[in-house]
């Protein structure tokens, strides 16, 4: 018969035995989560001229060859280094397809080298594609950096040329060039929706909306923003879009602040030629709108306009900007001087 301090003894050992095992077990489980929780996101390098799809491992020194093979790579969270020119129209690349171009699908950064030597394009001229080059889905965080999107096409109403996104998209030291929509009612180059929004920084939108020749050449040129609010578009430059009512940016139903930006030689026939804010609150500060072809170069549509000061603005129509009120300039300006 055991004695009760020897009962004690071997039950305390027992217990902390127990203990310990299902202590390891717990810390072991979630060691394992951090692990995962905390795990790295991969650096793929893709590059158009020197990689290779089937002996690369898509590292610096031996990147992939095409976008849609470090795409299919690719997990969210990563980031794609993208050198070279990347062609819709070459047998290389696959992945696209008509009207939506490329859908990306993840949270990525896609990072090129520069807007001169990484390219994106629908086709390998212009106005000749039917596609755009992206569209990035809803839910997704997008970064897009140092490239140039170009020769993007929209056939049919309601189609964005170059982008169409419903993603967080961000947006840095991109060129959008010469991107297209020859239906009446043809999206912009890029086209952001609800739920989707924009940041765009250091950017230019040129020549978008200029090459088409039915009579309708888009509804919007640039860049339109429907239905969506927390929009930025800071230092970036719209020269030389056209579209049949909005020549470079439409801003409807949604909140955008401009700031920092230059429109010059832009031309929307019906509606603004730079601006039209249509029943969105658009934020306006230390920009210029000069050289408008067509309707003035800020239209006020309903909603609200906020006058952040310090524009020039040559044509107003519906806003209350004012000159010599809170630093700005209206009216034509002879002697501009904008830098070619």
């Amino acid at each position: 018969m055991l004695l009760p301090e020897v009962i004690k003894i071997i039950y305390t050992d027992f217990s902390m035995k127990i203990q310990s095992k299902v202590t390891g077990v717990v810390l072991g489980v979630f060691f394992m989560l951090f692990l995962t929780s905390a795990q790295a996101f991969a650096d793929i390098y893709v590059n158009s001229s020197s990689g290779n799809d089937t002996t690369g491992d898509g590292s610096s020194s031996t990147p992939y060859k095409t976008f849609h093979k470090g795409y299919t790579e690719a997990s969210d969270g990563d980031t794609l280094y993208l050198t070279g020119t990347f062609d819709w129209s070459s047998a290389d690349e696959t992945g696209d397809v008509s009207v939506s171009g490329y859908t990306v699908a993840k949270s990525l950064t896609l990072d090129g080298d520069s807007p001169s030597t990484t390219i994106f394009q629908a086709d390998s001229t212009p106005y000749t594609a039917d596609r755009r080059i992206f569209t990035f889905s809803s839910g997704k965080t997008i970064t897009v950096k140092d490239m140039t999107i170009q020769y993007g096409m929209g056939r049919s109403d309601y189609v964005a040329s170059a982008i169409d996104s419903t993603a967080t998209l961000t947006m840095l030291n991109t060129i959008i060039y010469k991107n297209d929509n020859n239906a009446r009612f043809g999206s912009a180059a890029v086209r952001i929706n609800n739920p989707g929004t924009i940041t765009l920084n250091n950017s230019t939108f040129d020549s978008n909306g200029v090459g088409v020749t039915s009579p309708y050449p888009g509804y919007t040129g640039a860049l339109e923003i429907r239905n969506s609010s927390g929009n930025t578009v800071t230092n970036t430059t719209f020269y030389n879009n056209y579209a049949q009512y909005n020549g470079a940016l439409w801003n409807y139903y949604a909140t955008t602040t401009v700031t920092n930006c230059t429109f010059l030689n832009n031309r929307g026939s019906t509606s603004g030629s730079d601006i039209h804010n249509w029943y969105g609150t658009l934020y306006l500060k230390n920009s210029i709108l000069a050289d408008k072809i067509g309707a003035a170069n800020y239209v006020h549509g309903g909603g609200t306009t906020i006058d952040g000061g310090y524009n020039i603005i040559e044509t107003i129509s519906g806003a209350s900007f004012t000159n010599g009120v809170n630093g700005n300039i209206i009216g034509d300006q002879a002697s501009l001087n904008i830098s070619s």
